[in-house]
């Protein structure tokens, strides 16, 4: 079972947080599984193969008519937001595992997390089917695949930076074989139902051809002296290369995007990703 829930929050006091704050929420994130279930929380933790969730960062909501946004200020060299009390939320937790889900969903509705020195209280929890959220059943994901007869395009919009390696080194442009690499090793991680040799998907990846494509690499800081090498943008590969088993594959992988995001660090706020088939 796979779940895209939204919480939204409103800030409790006027601070400033790091631009990048995924680290900050992966440690919310465990104090929401650690206060569901201590002994979930210490499996989660101690697991070295690919963690089942991924986070956001907090996406500002609009005020009234007015385009609302982060308000940005820079301190040796790196940047910051400043949140004012009042400011709202989103938060966008995904989830691969069934108890996971229950833990995520079950969290009362004003309880407060501290973000460092914000206090953020949980007003709702959004799960409904309405801004991208809601539960799917694994067979649902593979039956769609299977029935996507006239999908001839899958196009990936990152929404947050999207980060791999290359052997010790960061690397900053999403080819077809980082990305689908990267699907065929999540999904192998979680028991799905069937299994993809990492191989033979990037040999089928190599088929695919890129076609319109917009963005950037950008170095996102976790410190002053730490940070990692990403790119943020959006990509659109043909399948016309593709037998019609490999568009299955391929489409199958993709769908698993939005819930498992793509490449490193997903469960800190990197590799968000949106999916559209045409």
């Amino acid at each position: 079972m796979l779940a895209s829930i939204l919480y939204r929050l409103t800030a409790q006091n006027s601070v400033s947080i790091p631009a990048f704050h995924g680290r900050k929420l992966h440690a919310v994130f465990f104090s929401i599984v650690d206060n569901f279930s201590e002994e979930m929380a210490e499996a989660l933790h101690d697991t070295r193969q690919f963690k089942p969730f991924t986070l956001s960062q907090l996406q500002p909501i609009p005020r009234g008519n007015n385009t609302y946004g982060f308000r940005i200020t820079k301190s040796r060299g790196r940047e910051f937001y400043q949140i004012r009390q009042g400011d709202e939320f989103y938060w966008r937790i995904n989830l691969l595992v069934e108890d996971l889900i229950q833990a995520v969903m079950e969290v009362p509705l004003g309880t407060e997390f501290q973000l460092d020195r914000l206090s953020l209280k949980l007003d709702k929890i959004i799960c409904d089917g309405s801004h991208d959220t809601g539960v799917l059943e694994i067979e649902e994901l593979m039956a769609g695949a299977f029935s996507a007869n006239h999908v001839s395009k899958v196009e990936f919009n990152f929404t947050s930076p999207v980060a791999f390696r290359s052997f010790d080194d960061d690397y900053a442009f999403p080819t077809p074989e980082l990305i689908f690499g990267s699907l065929a090793d999540k999904w192998n991680s979680i028991g799905m139902p069937v299994t993809f040799d990492k191989d033979s998907v990037k040999e089928t990846a190599a088929l695919l051809l890129p076609q319109e494509w917009e963005g950037k690499s950008e170095k996102v800081y976790f410190a002053a002296d730490r940070g990692a090498l990403s790119f943020r943008g959006n990509f659109n590969f043909s399948m016309k290369r593709l037998a019609d088993e490999e568009r299955e594959a391929v489409i199958m992988l993709a769908s698993l995007a939005p819930f498992a995001g793509v490449g490193r660090l997903t469960g800190q706020g990197f590799g968000q990703t949106r999916i559209n088939f045409s």
